[in-house]
């Protein structure tokens, strides 16, 4: 089986890992900065887990990390995190090339569905 850049470093520096400070986080892409590896357009990484919703009128990220390569990554292209429920994104946010940004407030409004859903959080990489 080969692996993807987004499989190469499990538990050691991709997918859940204990960061510095001694928290477990879950890291899709690299932790490790200046981790080269090549991409192209509609690379995707998503975790998700199903969570029943029924009594839930929102579901919230309690905090997340966009950190982007700025020399990596060609100028037409940049990265795209999507809130999904079911693998359908109901809301984007980009992060540019060569930025850090704090994602705070991605919520998933659940309040017409019920049952078991399930709730994602995917990067992948777009046409900018």
């Amino acid at each position: 089986m080969s692996l993807t850049a987004f499989e190469q470093r499990l538990g050691v520096s991709q997918a859940r890992i204990q960061n510095a400070s001694g928290d477990y986080v879950f890291v899709l892409g690299d932790a490790v900065e200046g981790y080269l590896a090549n991409f192209t357009v509609g690379d995707a990484v998503t975790i998700e887990q199903s969570v029943d919703v029924t009594a839930l009128q929102i579901i919230r990220l309690g905090e997340g990390l966009l950190r982007t390569p700025g020399d990596v990554v060609a100028e037409s292209v940049t990265w795209q995190v999507d809130a999904t429920i079911n693998g359908a994104a109901v809301m984007s946010t980009l992060g540019y090339p060569g930025t850090t940004r704090a994602l705070t407030n991605i919520a998933w409004d659940v309040h017409a569905l019920v049952g078991v859903q399930t709730i994602g959080i995917r990067l992948l990489l777009v046409v900018g």
